[in-house]
């Protein structure tokens, strides 16, 4: 028994059964289509954004567990006291980080190889790698980009007959 459909000839049946194909094949592969896209975004933001970023060489330092730890305990262990400061810079549009570094009799360590990576948290992806530059007993100084506020992490590397110490420290820049 064959349905009829009352007042539509069999090849504007065939039409409309072809318009609706082709309809709700288009939606199935828009859909399917715009969640590639939606995937293809989150992955180029995920690795391009600097923001995504939590902690700079974190995986290193993790497998490094046992020397990065060593370093880090060295600077209490030997007594000393290391001071941070943020002054402002002869050069416009930036700040100089000037370190102040005692042993435990509170006499300024001179002769020492300092070095500092430092990154916003907001922006931890873009860090800044740098070498201070003794400018008295004890004292070592470089120029920074610490001129946008907020969190900042300083990760001092102090070299010398001592081996080698690890700092790291939070400054709020305002």
């Amino acid at each position: 028994m064959a349905t009829q459909t009352i007042g539509l000839h069999p090849d504007e049946l065939k039409v409309l059964e072809r318009r609706a194909r082709r309809f709700w094949v288009s939606v199935i592969v828009g859909f399917l289509g715009l969640q590639v896209l939606i995937g293809i975004a989150s992955i180029v933001l995920a690795l391009s954004d600097p923001t995504v970023a939590v902690i700079p060489n974190y995986h290193q330092s993790a497998l490094d567990w046992d020397v990065t730890h060593r370093s880090r305990q060295l600077a209490e262990q030997l007594g000393w006291e290391i001071d941070y400061n943020v002054v402002p810079s002869e050069q416009a549009g930036q700040r100089s980080l000037l370190v102040s570094i005692l042993d435990r009799d509170r006499q300024p360590l001179s002769g020492l190889n300092v070095s500092a990576k430092l990154y916003r948290h907001a922006r931890a992806g873009e860090v800044d790698q740098f070498k201070l530059k003794a400018v008295a007993d004890g004292n070592y100084q470089a120029d920074t980009k610490l001129n946008e506020r907020g969190l900042w992490q300083i990760e001092l590397m102090i070299e010398g007959d001592h081996g080698i110490a690890s700092m790291s420290r939070e400054l709020e820049v305002k």
